[in-house]
């Protein structure tokens, strides 16, 4: 696996995790991801680039 599949799976735990938290509490999310794929989690939606997505979306909606 290359280091651009490695950040990707990377980025899906991190978000999968975060949706099974915010399931779990019922609060809402927001996960930036900066240039160099720091992540950061808080607020109401996904947040990636330009793209908004909901908590519905899956790991593999991020990969494409």
């Amino acid at each position: 696996m290359g280091l651009e599949e490695s950040k990707k799976r990377g980025i899906c735990e991190v978000i999968m995790e975060a949706k099974k938290i915010t399931q779990d509490t019922k609060n809402s999310m927001q996960i930036t991801f900066s240039k160099n794929l720091e992540v950061k989690v808080s607020g109401s939606s996904i947040f990636r680039g330009d793209n908004y997505l909901s908590k519905e979306d899956t790991c593999t909606d991020l990969l494409v």
